[in-house]
């Protein structure tokens, strides 16, 4: 009952009244309205939530300890109970000839040499057709220089930039040496 006599007798609304607001008489003689907090710096302070980062960081690990470590202790569980190790048998070459991925011993080394990891044969393969590449490029370029030199040395070619090249000796000593090895002498018969 005191609280409706309160309500009913104050000016002020209810609103301020309940969250600590009052009118200031300025010198004006405008009221204003001032909410009092308490006697402290004005700062606003910081406090974390104890525990909600842990909650956070524990499901997470549950999360994950579901999604990865159950699978794969099961599967590593599944194949050394049920599958077991592999034994290389003796065998007749000219008969069978195992697969790469049949000398691995585990169960899962062998799956993974089979499904997951590239066949030997074809890395070989590989390397070897790059090695062939790399030397093919190397005697196209060693080719395409040699024919740059003898076209400056006899002035001619699709771009004959000097008609007097001056070329190192040693250079005209190793393509005198060139022609003489490939028969390339000056033949006066020979039209080009």
């Amino acid at each position: 009952m005191s609280l409706l006599r309160c309500v009913l007798s104050s000016s002020r609304p209810l609103s301020m009244r309940l969250v600590g607001l009052k009118p200031i008489p300025r010198s004006d003689g405008v009221k204003m309205i001032v909410r009092w907090g308490s006697g402290g710096p004005r700062m606003l302070r910081y406090r974390m939530i104890l525990g909600s980062q842990h909650e956070y960081f524990k499901k997470l690990v549950f999360q994950y300890f579901l999604i990865g470590a159950i699978p794969a202790a099961a599967i590593i569980l599944y194949s050394n109970l049920f599958v077991g190790d592999a034994v290389l048998c003796d065998h007749d070459p000219e008969l069978y000839e195992p697969e790469e991925y049949e000398y691995y011993k585990h169960p899962i080394s062998r799956f993974l040499a089979k499904y997951v990891m590239e066949n030997p044969k074809i890395s070989y393969y590989k390397e070897i057709y790059i090695i062939e590449r790399n030397q093919r490029i190397e005697r196209q370029r060693r080719l395409i220089n040699q024919v740059e030199t003898l076209q400056a040395l006899e002035g001619m070619g699709a771009f004959p930039l000097h008609k007097d090249p001056s070329l190192p000796r040693f250079m005209v000593d190793d393509l005198d040496d060139f022609a003489e090895a490939h028969n390339f002498k000056d033949n006066p018969d020979k039209k080009f």
